[in-house]
């Protein structure tokens, strides 16, 4: 009962609310050595914290990191990467894309095939997020490269006909060519991650996050400049959003 209050209040927006009762529900779950039940809502104030504004996040993760701790030592399979799942949401929030890559490695290593719909709909669009991260590190890389000025040989040569010069310009537009396919093809792992999410939010029937989702990729289809997919994307959001306030 206690659950479904909190929930109730975290899915009306009643968050500063849903918070109190959450954490009243940890510590009395830990006063009962109710170790199950203290995962469940440890992992539920987690996402309360993530929603609120600022920088709650940051509340979140020891609340996160005792969950993970906690259902590992009840062997709990489906909590345990449920709390992975909730770390690897914070870590990108905080721009650490090494250690979400190598979390989610080791959800899909050991425990993809164990996992709920909702918590693979999860993984899925963690990977497409990180994906469509590392393509736009990339992107400010190869801009900030292009912005450099070659310095002048040590000869004071600055002469265009220069063997060295030109070597070194046949090296860096093969380098340049690399990083933009290389960009091209983090982009397209990304919009297929978000395509695994869709079918998989679409079998459970998950409006909201279906919203979500489409805002997402109408959002890097625009910043791509591909206006009819972008349009497309955009009128599924509109359609998902019609849906659920119907």
């Amino acid at each position: 009962i206690v659950y479904a209050r909190v929930l109730l209040c975290y899915y009306t927006d009643h968050l500063p609310e849903a918070c109190v009762q959450a954490k009243a529900a940890v510590d009395y779950c830990q006063s009962l050595s109710l170790q199950s039940e203290t995962v469940r809502f440890l992992l539920l104030l987690c996402r309360i914290y993530m929603k609120l504004p600022g920088t709650s996040h940051m509340l979140a993760i020891p609340a996160v990191l005792q969950s993970v701790a906690l259902a590992k030592s009840l062997n709990h399979t489906a909590h345990y990467v449920s709390g992975t799942l909730q770390l690897c949401h914070i870590l990108l929030t905080l721009k650490d894309l090494d250690a979400t890559r190598g979390l989610l490695r080791q959800v899909q290593r050991y425990h993809l095939q164990n996992t709920t719909h909702e918590q693979r709909a999860q993984y899925h669009l963690l990977c497409a997020q990180l994906h469509f991260h590392d393509a736009l590190q990339l992107h400010n890389d190869r801009e900030l490269s292009a912005s450099r000025v070659s310095p002048p040989d040590e000869d004071g040569d600055m002469s265009l006909d220069s063997p060295a010069r030109h070597l070194d310009s046949q090296s860096e537009e093969w380098q340049e060519r690399q990083r933009a396919a290389q960009e091209h093809q983090l982009i397209c792992k990304g919009f297929e991650e978000l395509q695994q999410c869709e079918q998989v939010l679409e079998k459970m029937q998950y409006l909201q996050e279906l919203c979500a989702l489409h805002h997402l990729r109408a959002c890097m289809l625009h910043s791509l400049g591909r206006g009819p997919e972008r349009n497309c994307s955009a009128r599924q959001f509109v359609e998902a959003q019609r849906m659920l306030q119907s």
